[in-house]
C-alpha cells in the first residue's frame, strides 16, 4: 500500500508499480487452500450449533469449591468482561478431574479443548521436552483454548497427584451465546413497547439491539439532570433508578421509580 501510494504521489513509474502488484497477487493464490485452511482452522474457533438450546451443565461442588474457581477466574482476562449471572453459570459448569503422577493433561502441538484450574498438586510445562515452569495450587491454564481452536504451545504434566477443575471451550462459548441471545430478545421486548418504535419491523429493531451498550451507575450516582442536554436513551436492565424534580410545561409530577424492563430518556431519541 504504502509502495502504491509512493508512486502516485511522484506521478513515477505506474507500470513498475503494476507490475509489482500483479506479482504480489500471483504469489499469493499461489498459497494452496487447504494449507490455508489448516491455519485457519488453529485460529478461528468452528461456528456453534443449538445455542438457542442449550442448557449449561452443572457438576455438583461445595460453596467453597465455588469460591475457590470463582476466585481463580478473577484476574484472568479472558473472563474479565462477563457479566455476574454468566459468571455463575460458568462456575457451575466446571467439572472436577483428578490426575496421578505423570499424567499428560495437554500435549503440546494438539488442539485445545479445555480450561483448567489447578486446586491440590503440581503440573509442569514442557516445551519441546524442556520443563519451562511449574503451575501450584490456585493457578490455572489452558485459557486460549476457550476462544480459539490453536495448538497447545507446550505439554502440561502432573508432577503428583492432582486434583483440578476443567470447563471446554463448547460449554463456555455457548454459555455466553446464550447470555446474549437472551439478553437481546429481553430488550427487544422491551423496545416493542416504546411507542415510537411500535412500528419498526424486526430487523430494525435488531439494530437498535446492537447498537445498545452497557452502562453501570453506583447507588445515588447521577445519571443526568434536569436542564442537561439529552442525547442518550436508557433502558434498565438490573437495578432500580429514581426519577425526580419532574416538571413539563410549568407543571410539576410526582417522584417515579424505573426497574428492570422499564425505560428512560426517549426523547433524546425523539428530539
Amino acid at each position: 500500500g504504502n509502495q502504491v501510494r509512493r508512486h502516485v504521489r511522484g506521478g513515477s513509474d505506474l507500470t513498475k508499480c503494476a507490475t509489482d502488484a500483479k506479482e504480489a497477487h500471483s504469489t499469493i493464490t499461489m498459497v494452496k487452500t487447504d494449507d490455508a485452511g489448516i491455519r485457519l482452522k488453529n485460529v478461528f474457533a468452528a461456528p456453534l450449533k443449538d445455542v438457542g438450546d442449550f442448557v449449561a451443565p452443572v457438576h455438583p461442588k461445595s460453596d467453597q469449591d465455588a469460591l475457590y474457581i470463582s476466585t481463580a477466574l478473577a484476574d484472568n482476562f479472558v473472563f474479565a468482561s462477563l457479566a455476574p449471572a454468566e459468571k455463575v453459570t460458568l462456575v457451575k459448569a466446571f467439572e472436577r478431574k483428578t490426575a496421578k503422577a505423570g499424567t499428560t493433561l495437554i500435549t503440546q502441538g494438539e488442539t485445545g479443548d479445555y480450561f483448567y484450574i489447578l486446586q491440590a498438586g503440581q503440573v509442569a510445562f514442557i516445551v519441546d521436552g524442556v520443563k519451562v515452569g511449574v503451575a501450584t495450587e490456585g493457578k490455572s491454564f489452558g485459557d486460549l483454548a476457550l476462544l480459539y481452536d490453536s495448538p497447545r504451545a507446550a505439554t502440561c504434566k502432573a508432577v503428583e497427584d492432582c486434583t483440578l477443575w476443567r470447563v471446554d471451550q463448547k460449554t463456555f462459548r455457548k454459555i455466553l451465546a446464550s447470555t446474549a441471545i437472551a439478553s437481546s430478545n429481553e430488550t427487544r421486548d422491551v423496545l416493542k413497547k416504546v411507542p415510537f418504535l411500535t412500528d419498526l419491523n424486526v430487523t430494525d429493531l435488531n439494530k437498535i439491539v446492537d447498537a445498545l451498550t452497557e452502562v453501570h451507575y453506583k447507588p445515588s450516582e447521577v445519571i443526568f439532570k434536569r436542564g442537561d442536554v439529552g442525547d442518550v436513551f436508557y433502558i434498565v436492565k438490573e437495578g432500580k433508578v429514581k426519577v425526580h424534580d419532574i416538571e413539563v410545561g410549568g407543571v410539576k409530577y410526582d417522584d417515579s421509580e424505573y426497574g428492570p424492563g422499564d425505560y428512560f430518556g426517549e426523547r433524546a431519541i425523539i428530539t
